[in-house]
């Protein structure tokens, strides 16, 4: 295959990635930050996989496994950790501390062992108070038209960044800009949205 070709293979797998992580044209379902960033490694070391088989079996290496595997490994770089915790127990313990760290206003960290034995250690640091995106002022005037009628307040919301590490794994994963609000009856919850987010 010429580099022609094989350009074309990258791109499309990388429009195939892209529709993947965003939901295509209309955004996707509502997701927490760190889900996004799951998904976007999912769809990244797929397409990597799909380039590097295409690659090695039409550049002289004749073995699309060996190819898919070695492309496989440059798509996780930082998302092997995140690929790892990419289950219900461990995404639950990180919207857990990220809520901590929101209600509290400041920075927590957890070590523990996970489902497979090994160890990992979540860190959150609060980056400070952020307008509630979710709230909306109503102009709805009172019933006798003369004055506004009341409107719930914006919620108080705080950004809140994540990094994960996984024992054995060589890098750690940053996942940032979750927004974590308190509700009127003073429980807190991540908010989540449509669209895609890549974890550093």
């Amino acid at each position: 295959m010429n580099m022609r070709k094989i350009a074309s293979v990258v791109v499309a797998g990388m429009l195939a990635a892209s529709c993947a992580t965003t939901g295509g044209a209309g955004g996707g379902q509502a997701r927490t930050e760190v889900e996004k960033a799951m998904g976007t490694c999912v769809a990244a070391i797929a397409v990597g996989a799909l380039v590097g088989a295409v690659i090695g079996n039409n550049t002289g290496s004749g073995s699309a496994d060996r190819g898919a595997g070695a492309g496989a490994l440059l798509g996780a770089g930082a998302c092997g950790v995140l690929l790892v915790m990419a289950n219900a127990r461990d995404k639950q313990r990180i919207a857990e501390l990220q809520i901590a760290a929101a209600a509290a206003g400041s920075s927590q960290s957890a070590t523990y062992t996970g489902d497979d034995g090994k160890m990992r250690r979540i860190e959150t640091v609060v980056r400070g108070d952020v307008p509630d995106p979710e709230y909306t002022p109503s102009a709805t005037p009172a019933p006798d038209a003369t004055t506004p009628a009341p409107t719930a307040a914006p919620r108080l919301c705080r950004r809140v960044d994540t990094t994960m590490a996984v024992e054995g794994a060589q890098t750690v994963a940053s996942v940032n800009n979750q927004i974590t609000c308190r509700e009127a009856d003073g429980t807190w919850v991540t908010l989540r949205t449509p669209g895609g987010s890549r974890a550093a």
